[in-house]
């Protein structure tokens, strides 16, 4: 799974496997910042959440911001997930990649955790975990990826030329 040229801005067919009006999160810590979003047209947002620790009596409340933005494929009843955060002015990126096993339509367990960037750091993180659903009407617009304003990201250049274009039109 190339991640340069990677977005193709096509519906994925995974609506019998995927909920896209919610979000996941993750079993072993339901903390803020934890909540991983699918969108229809293959962006996925790894790391969401609210500027606010999170309050059970809340548990609708509007996802504010994803630390990270990538790709996602599905191939039998693997979800392939390929993210980068911002990162800082050291490491101007940081890539990830996430594979879980579709379990079902409500929970996904996690296979693989790898670091794009540094495949042999000696602290490879071991993550497993248990991705949940919960619905809800209160996600992030993929128009908030930073990633779409990348030419490199973009498979069809005319395509990341109309987002663009569009993004420069008065609202």
């Amino acid at each position: 799974m190339e991640f340069t040229k990677s977005f193709k801005n096509e519906i994925v067919d995974a609506d019998s496997l995927i909920h896209f009006d919610g979000y996941y999160y993750r079993s072993d810590n339901n903390g803020n910042g934890n909540y991983i979003v699918f969108y229809k047209n293959g962006l996925v947002g790894y790391g969401c959440g609210v500027n606010y620790l999170r309050d059970l009596s809340r548990p609708n409340e509007l996802l504010q911001f994803c630390s990270s933005w990538g790709t996602y494929s599905v191939s039998s009843d693997t979800i392939k997930i390929r993210c980068s955060g911002k990162g800082t002015w050291m490491v101007p990126y940081d890539a990830i990649e996430l594979w879980f096993l579709i379990k079902d339509k409500e929970h996904f367990e996690m296979l693989v955790y790898k670091d794009i960037c540094y495949p042999d750091y000696p602290g490879i993180r071991t993550l497993k975990f248990t991705a949940v659903y919960v619905p809800s009407n209160k996600l992030p617009t993929y128009e908030d990826c930073w990633l779409l304003k990348e030419k490199w990201f973009w498979k069809n250049e005319n395509d990341w030329k109309r987002f663009v274009d569009n993004l420069k039109k008065p609202k």
